[in-house]
């Protein structure tokens, strides 16, 4: 079972003294990625560079950084800070780094707490709080609609996860049977419409 560790009160100064003397990595070097890569450097931070499990990415350098696999960092593991830069994969990113025995990890979504400016970077994540503050009445009516439970633990979920970016929230959404239940009307992924 993962166990995620909190940055205290995820703030800059509490995120900073995390990963003082760590080298900072992160994980995915999509268009997401690349964001985060600038809002941390545009503050300050130096990341040390990329990982990625698509061996097709390790030619070249990217925005200056070297791309590797994480088994290729894991002898410096506790001194190593990764910050999962996808929302797709962020459950089973997680489960590897844990495997290969990381500890020191943060999702984008929770990242994007201590820098909102991340929101920017990603649709997925983009504005879900201010919709929920600005559409509680609409979502509670829609609520009162569904006539079974298991459509209301569904959309608690979903709710849940937007108020709070929890990782194993959208684990609970993105697998098992909430994704069959969910797959009749959101074809290929759940992340949009999370």
């Amino acid at each position: 079972k993962v166990k995620m560790k909190k940055i205290g009160k995820l703030t800059f100064k509490n995120f900073t003294l995390k990963t003082a003397k760590k080298d900072i990595y992160i994980f995915g070097t999509s268009k997401l990625g690349q964001g985060i890569y600038r809002v941390l450097t545009g503050s300050g931070i130096k990341v040390s560079g990329f990982l990625d499990n698509n061996p097709k990415t390790y030619a070249s350098p990217l925005l200056g950084c070297r791309v590797c696999s994480p088994v290729e960092i894991k002898p410096k593991q506790k001194k190593t800070f990764v910050i999962i830069g996808t929302i797709s994969y962020q459950w089973e990113i997680m489960q590897q780094l844990l495997r290969e025995g990381f500890k020191n990890f943060i999702t984008t979504p929770q990242l994007s707490r201590i820098f909102p400016e991340i929101q920017k970077e990603n649709m997925t994540i983009r504005g879900l709080k201010e919709d929920l503050a600005k559409n509680k009445k609409e979502y509670k009516n829609f609520y009162r609609l569904l006539s079974d439970r298991k459509s209301k633990k569904v959309l608690k979920t979903l709710m849940a996860y937007r108020k709070t970016f929890n990782p194993f929230l959208f684990y609970k959404i993105n697998s098992g049977e909430e994704k069959q239940y969910l797959e009749s009307f959101v074809p290929d992924s759940l992340v949009p419409f999370v």
